[in-house]
């Protein structure tokens, strides 16, 4: 700031709560953007408290398998074990960071946690199996790196 500049009045200042020198400004065109600092006009819109889980690359086929029915005549044993390979087929073919976040949000599931919700309802032993091999991504790719191709 400039020695003979008066400073910003306090409604003026980016920080502050009232924002008055861009609320009171006509607008320039409807593209225009809004500073990060200015509050949103929709208080309703921002009532929701942000998910506490960020969704992974390969969450909505993870999802339709966790959602899958047996099939016609299928043994429900056999149903719940195809269900298994076929998550831990795509778990291989999730990065490291999409497993620990999985590993993560299933050992300490948010209550508007879609996949957690939904692997909460496998039996112990098989939530178990899938938890691990997710917590063993980083051997399974140091391994991959290693193999003589």
């Amino acid at each position: 700031m400039i020695e003979h500049e008066t400073p910003p009045r306090l409604e003026e200042q980016a920080g502050s709560r009232t924002y008055r020198g861009l609320a009171n400004a006509p607008a320039a065109n409807d593209d225009a953007v809004v500073p990060p600092h200015a509050e949103p006009e929709d208080s309703a819109a921002t009532d929701l408290p942000p998910p506490r889980w960020k969704p992974v690359t390969l969450e909505r086929e993870i999802l339709d398998v966790l959602d899958m029915a047996p099939e016609q005549g299928e043994r429900l044993d056999l149903a719940f074990r195809r269900k298994e390979h076929q998550l831990a087929s795509l778990f291989t073919r999730s990065s490291v960071m999409d497993c620990r976040a999985l590993h993560k949000r299933i050992s300490v599931p948010a209550t508007d946690d879609p996949i957690a919700a939904r692997f909460a309802r496998l039996v112990p032993e098989r939530r178990g199996r899938l938890l691990a091999f997710l917590a063993d991504a980083r051997r399974r790719e140091a391994l991959a790196g290693t193999r003589p191709r």
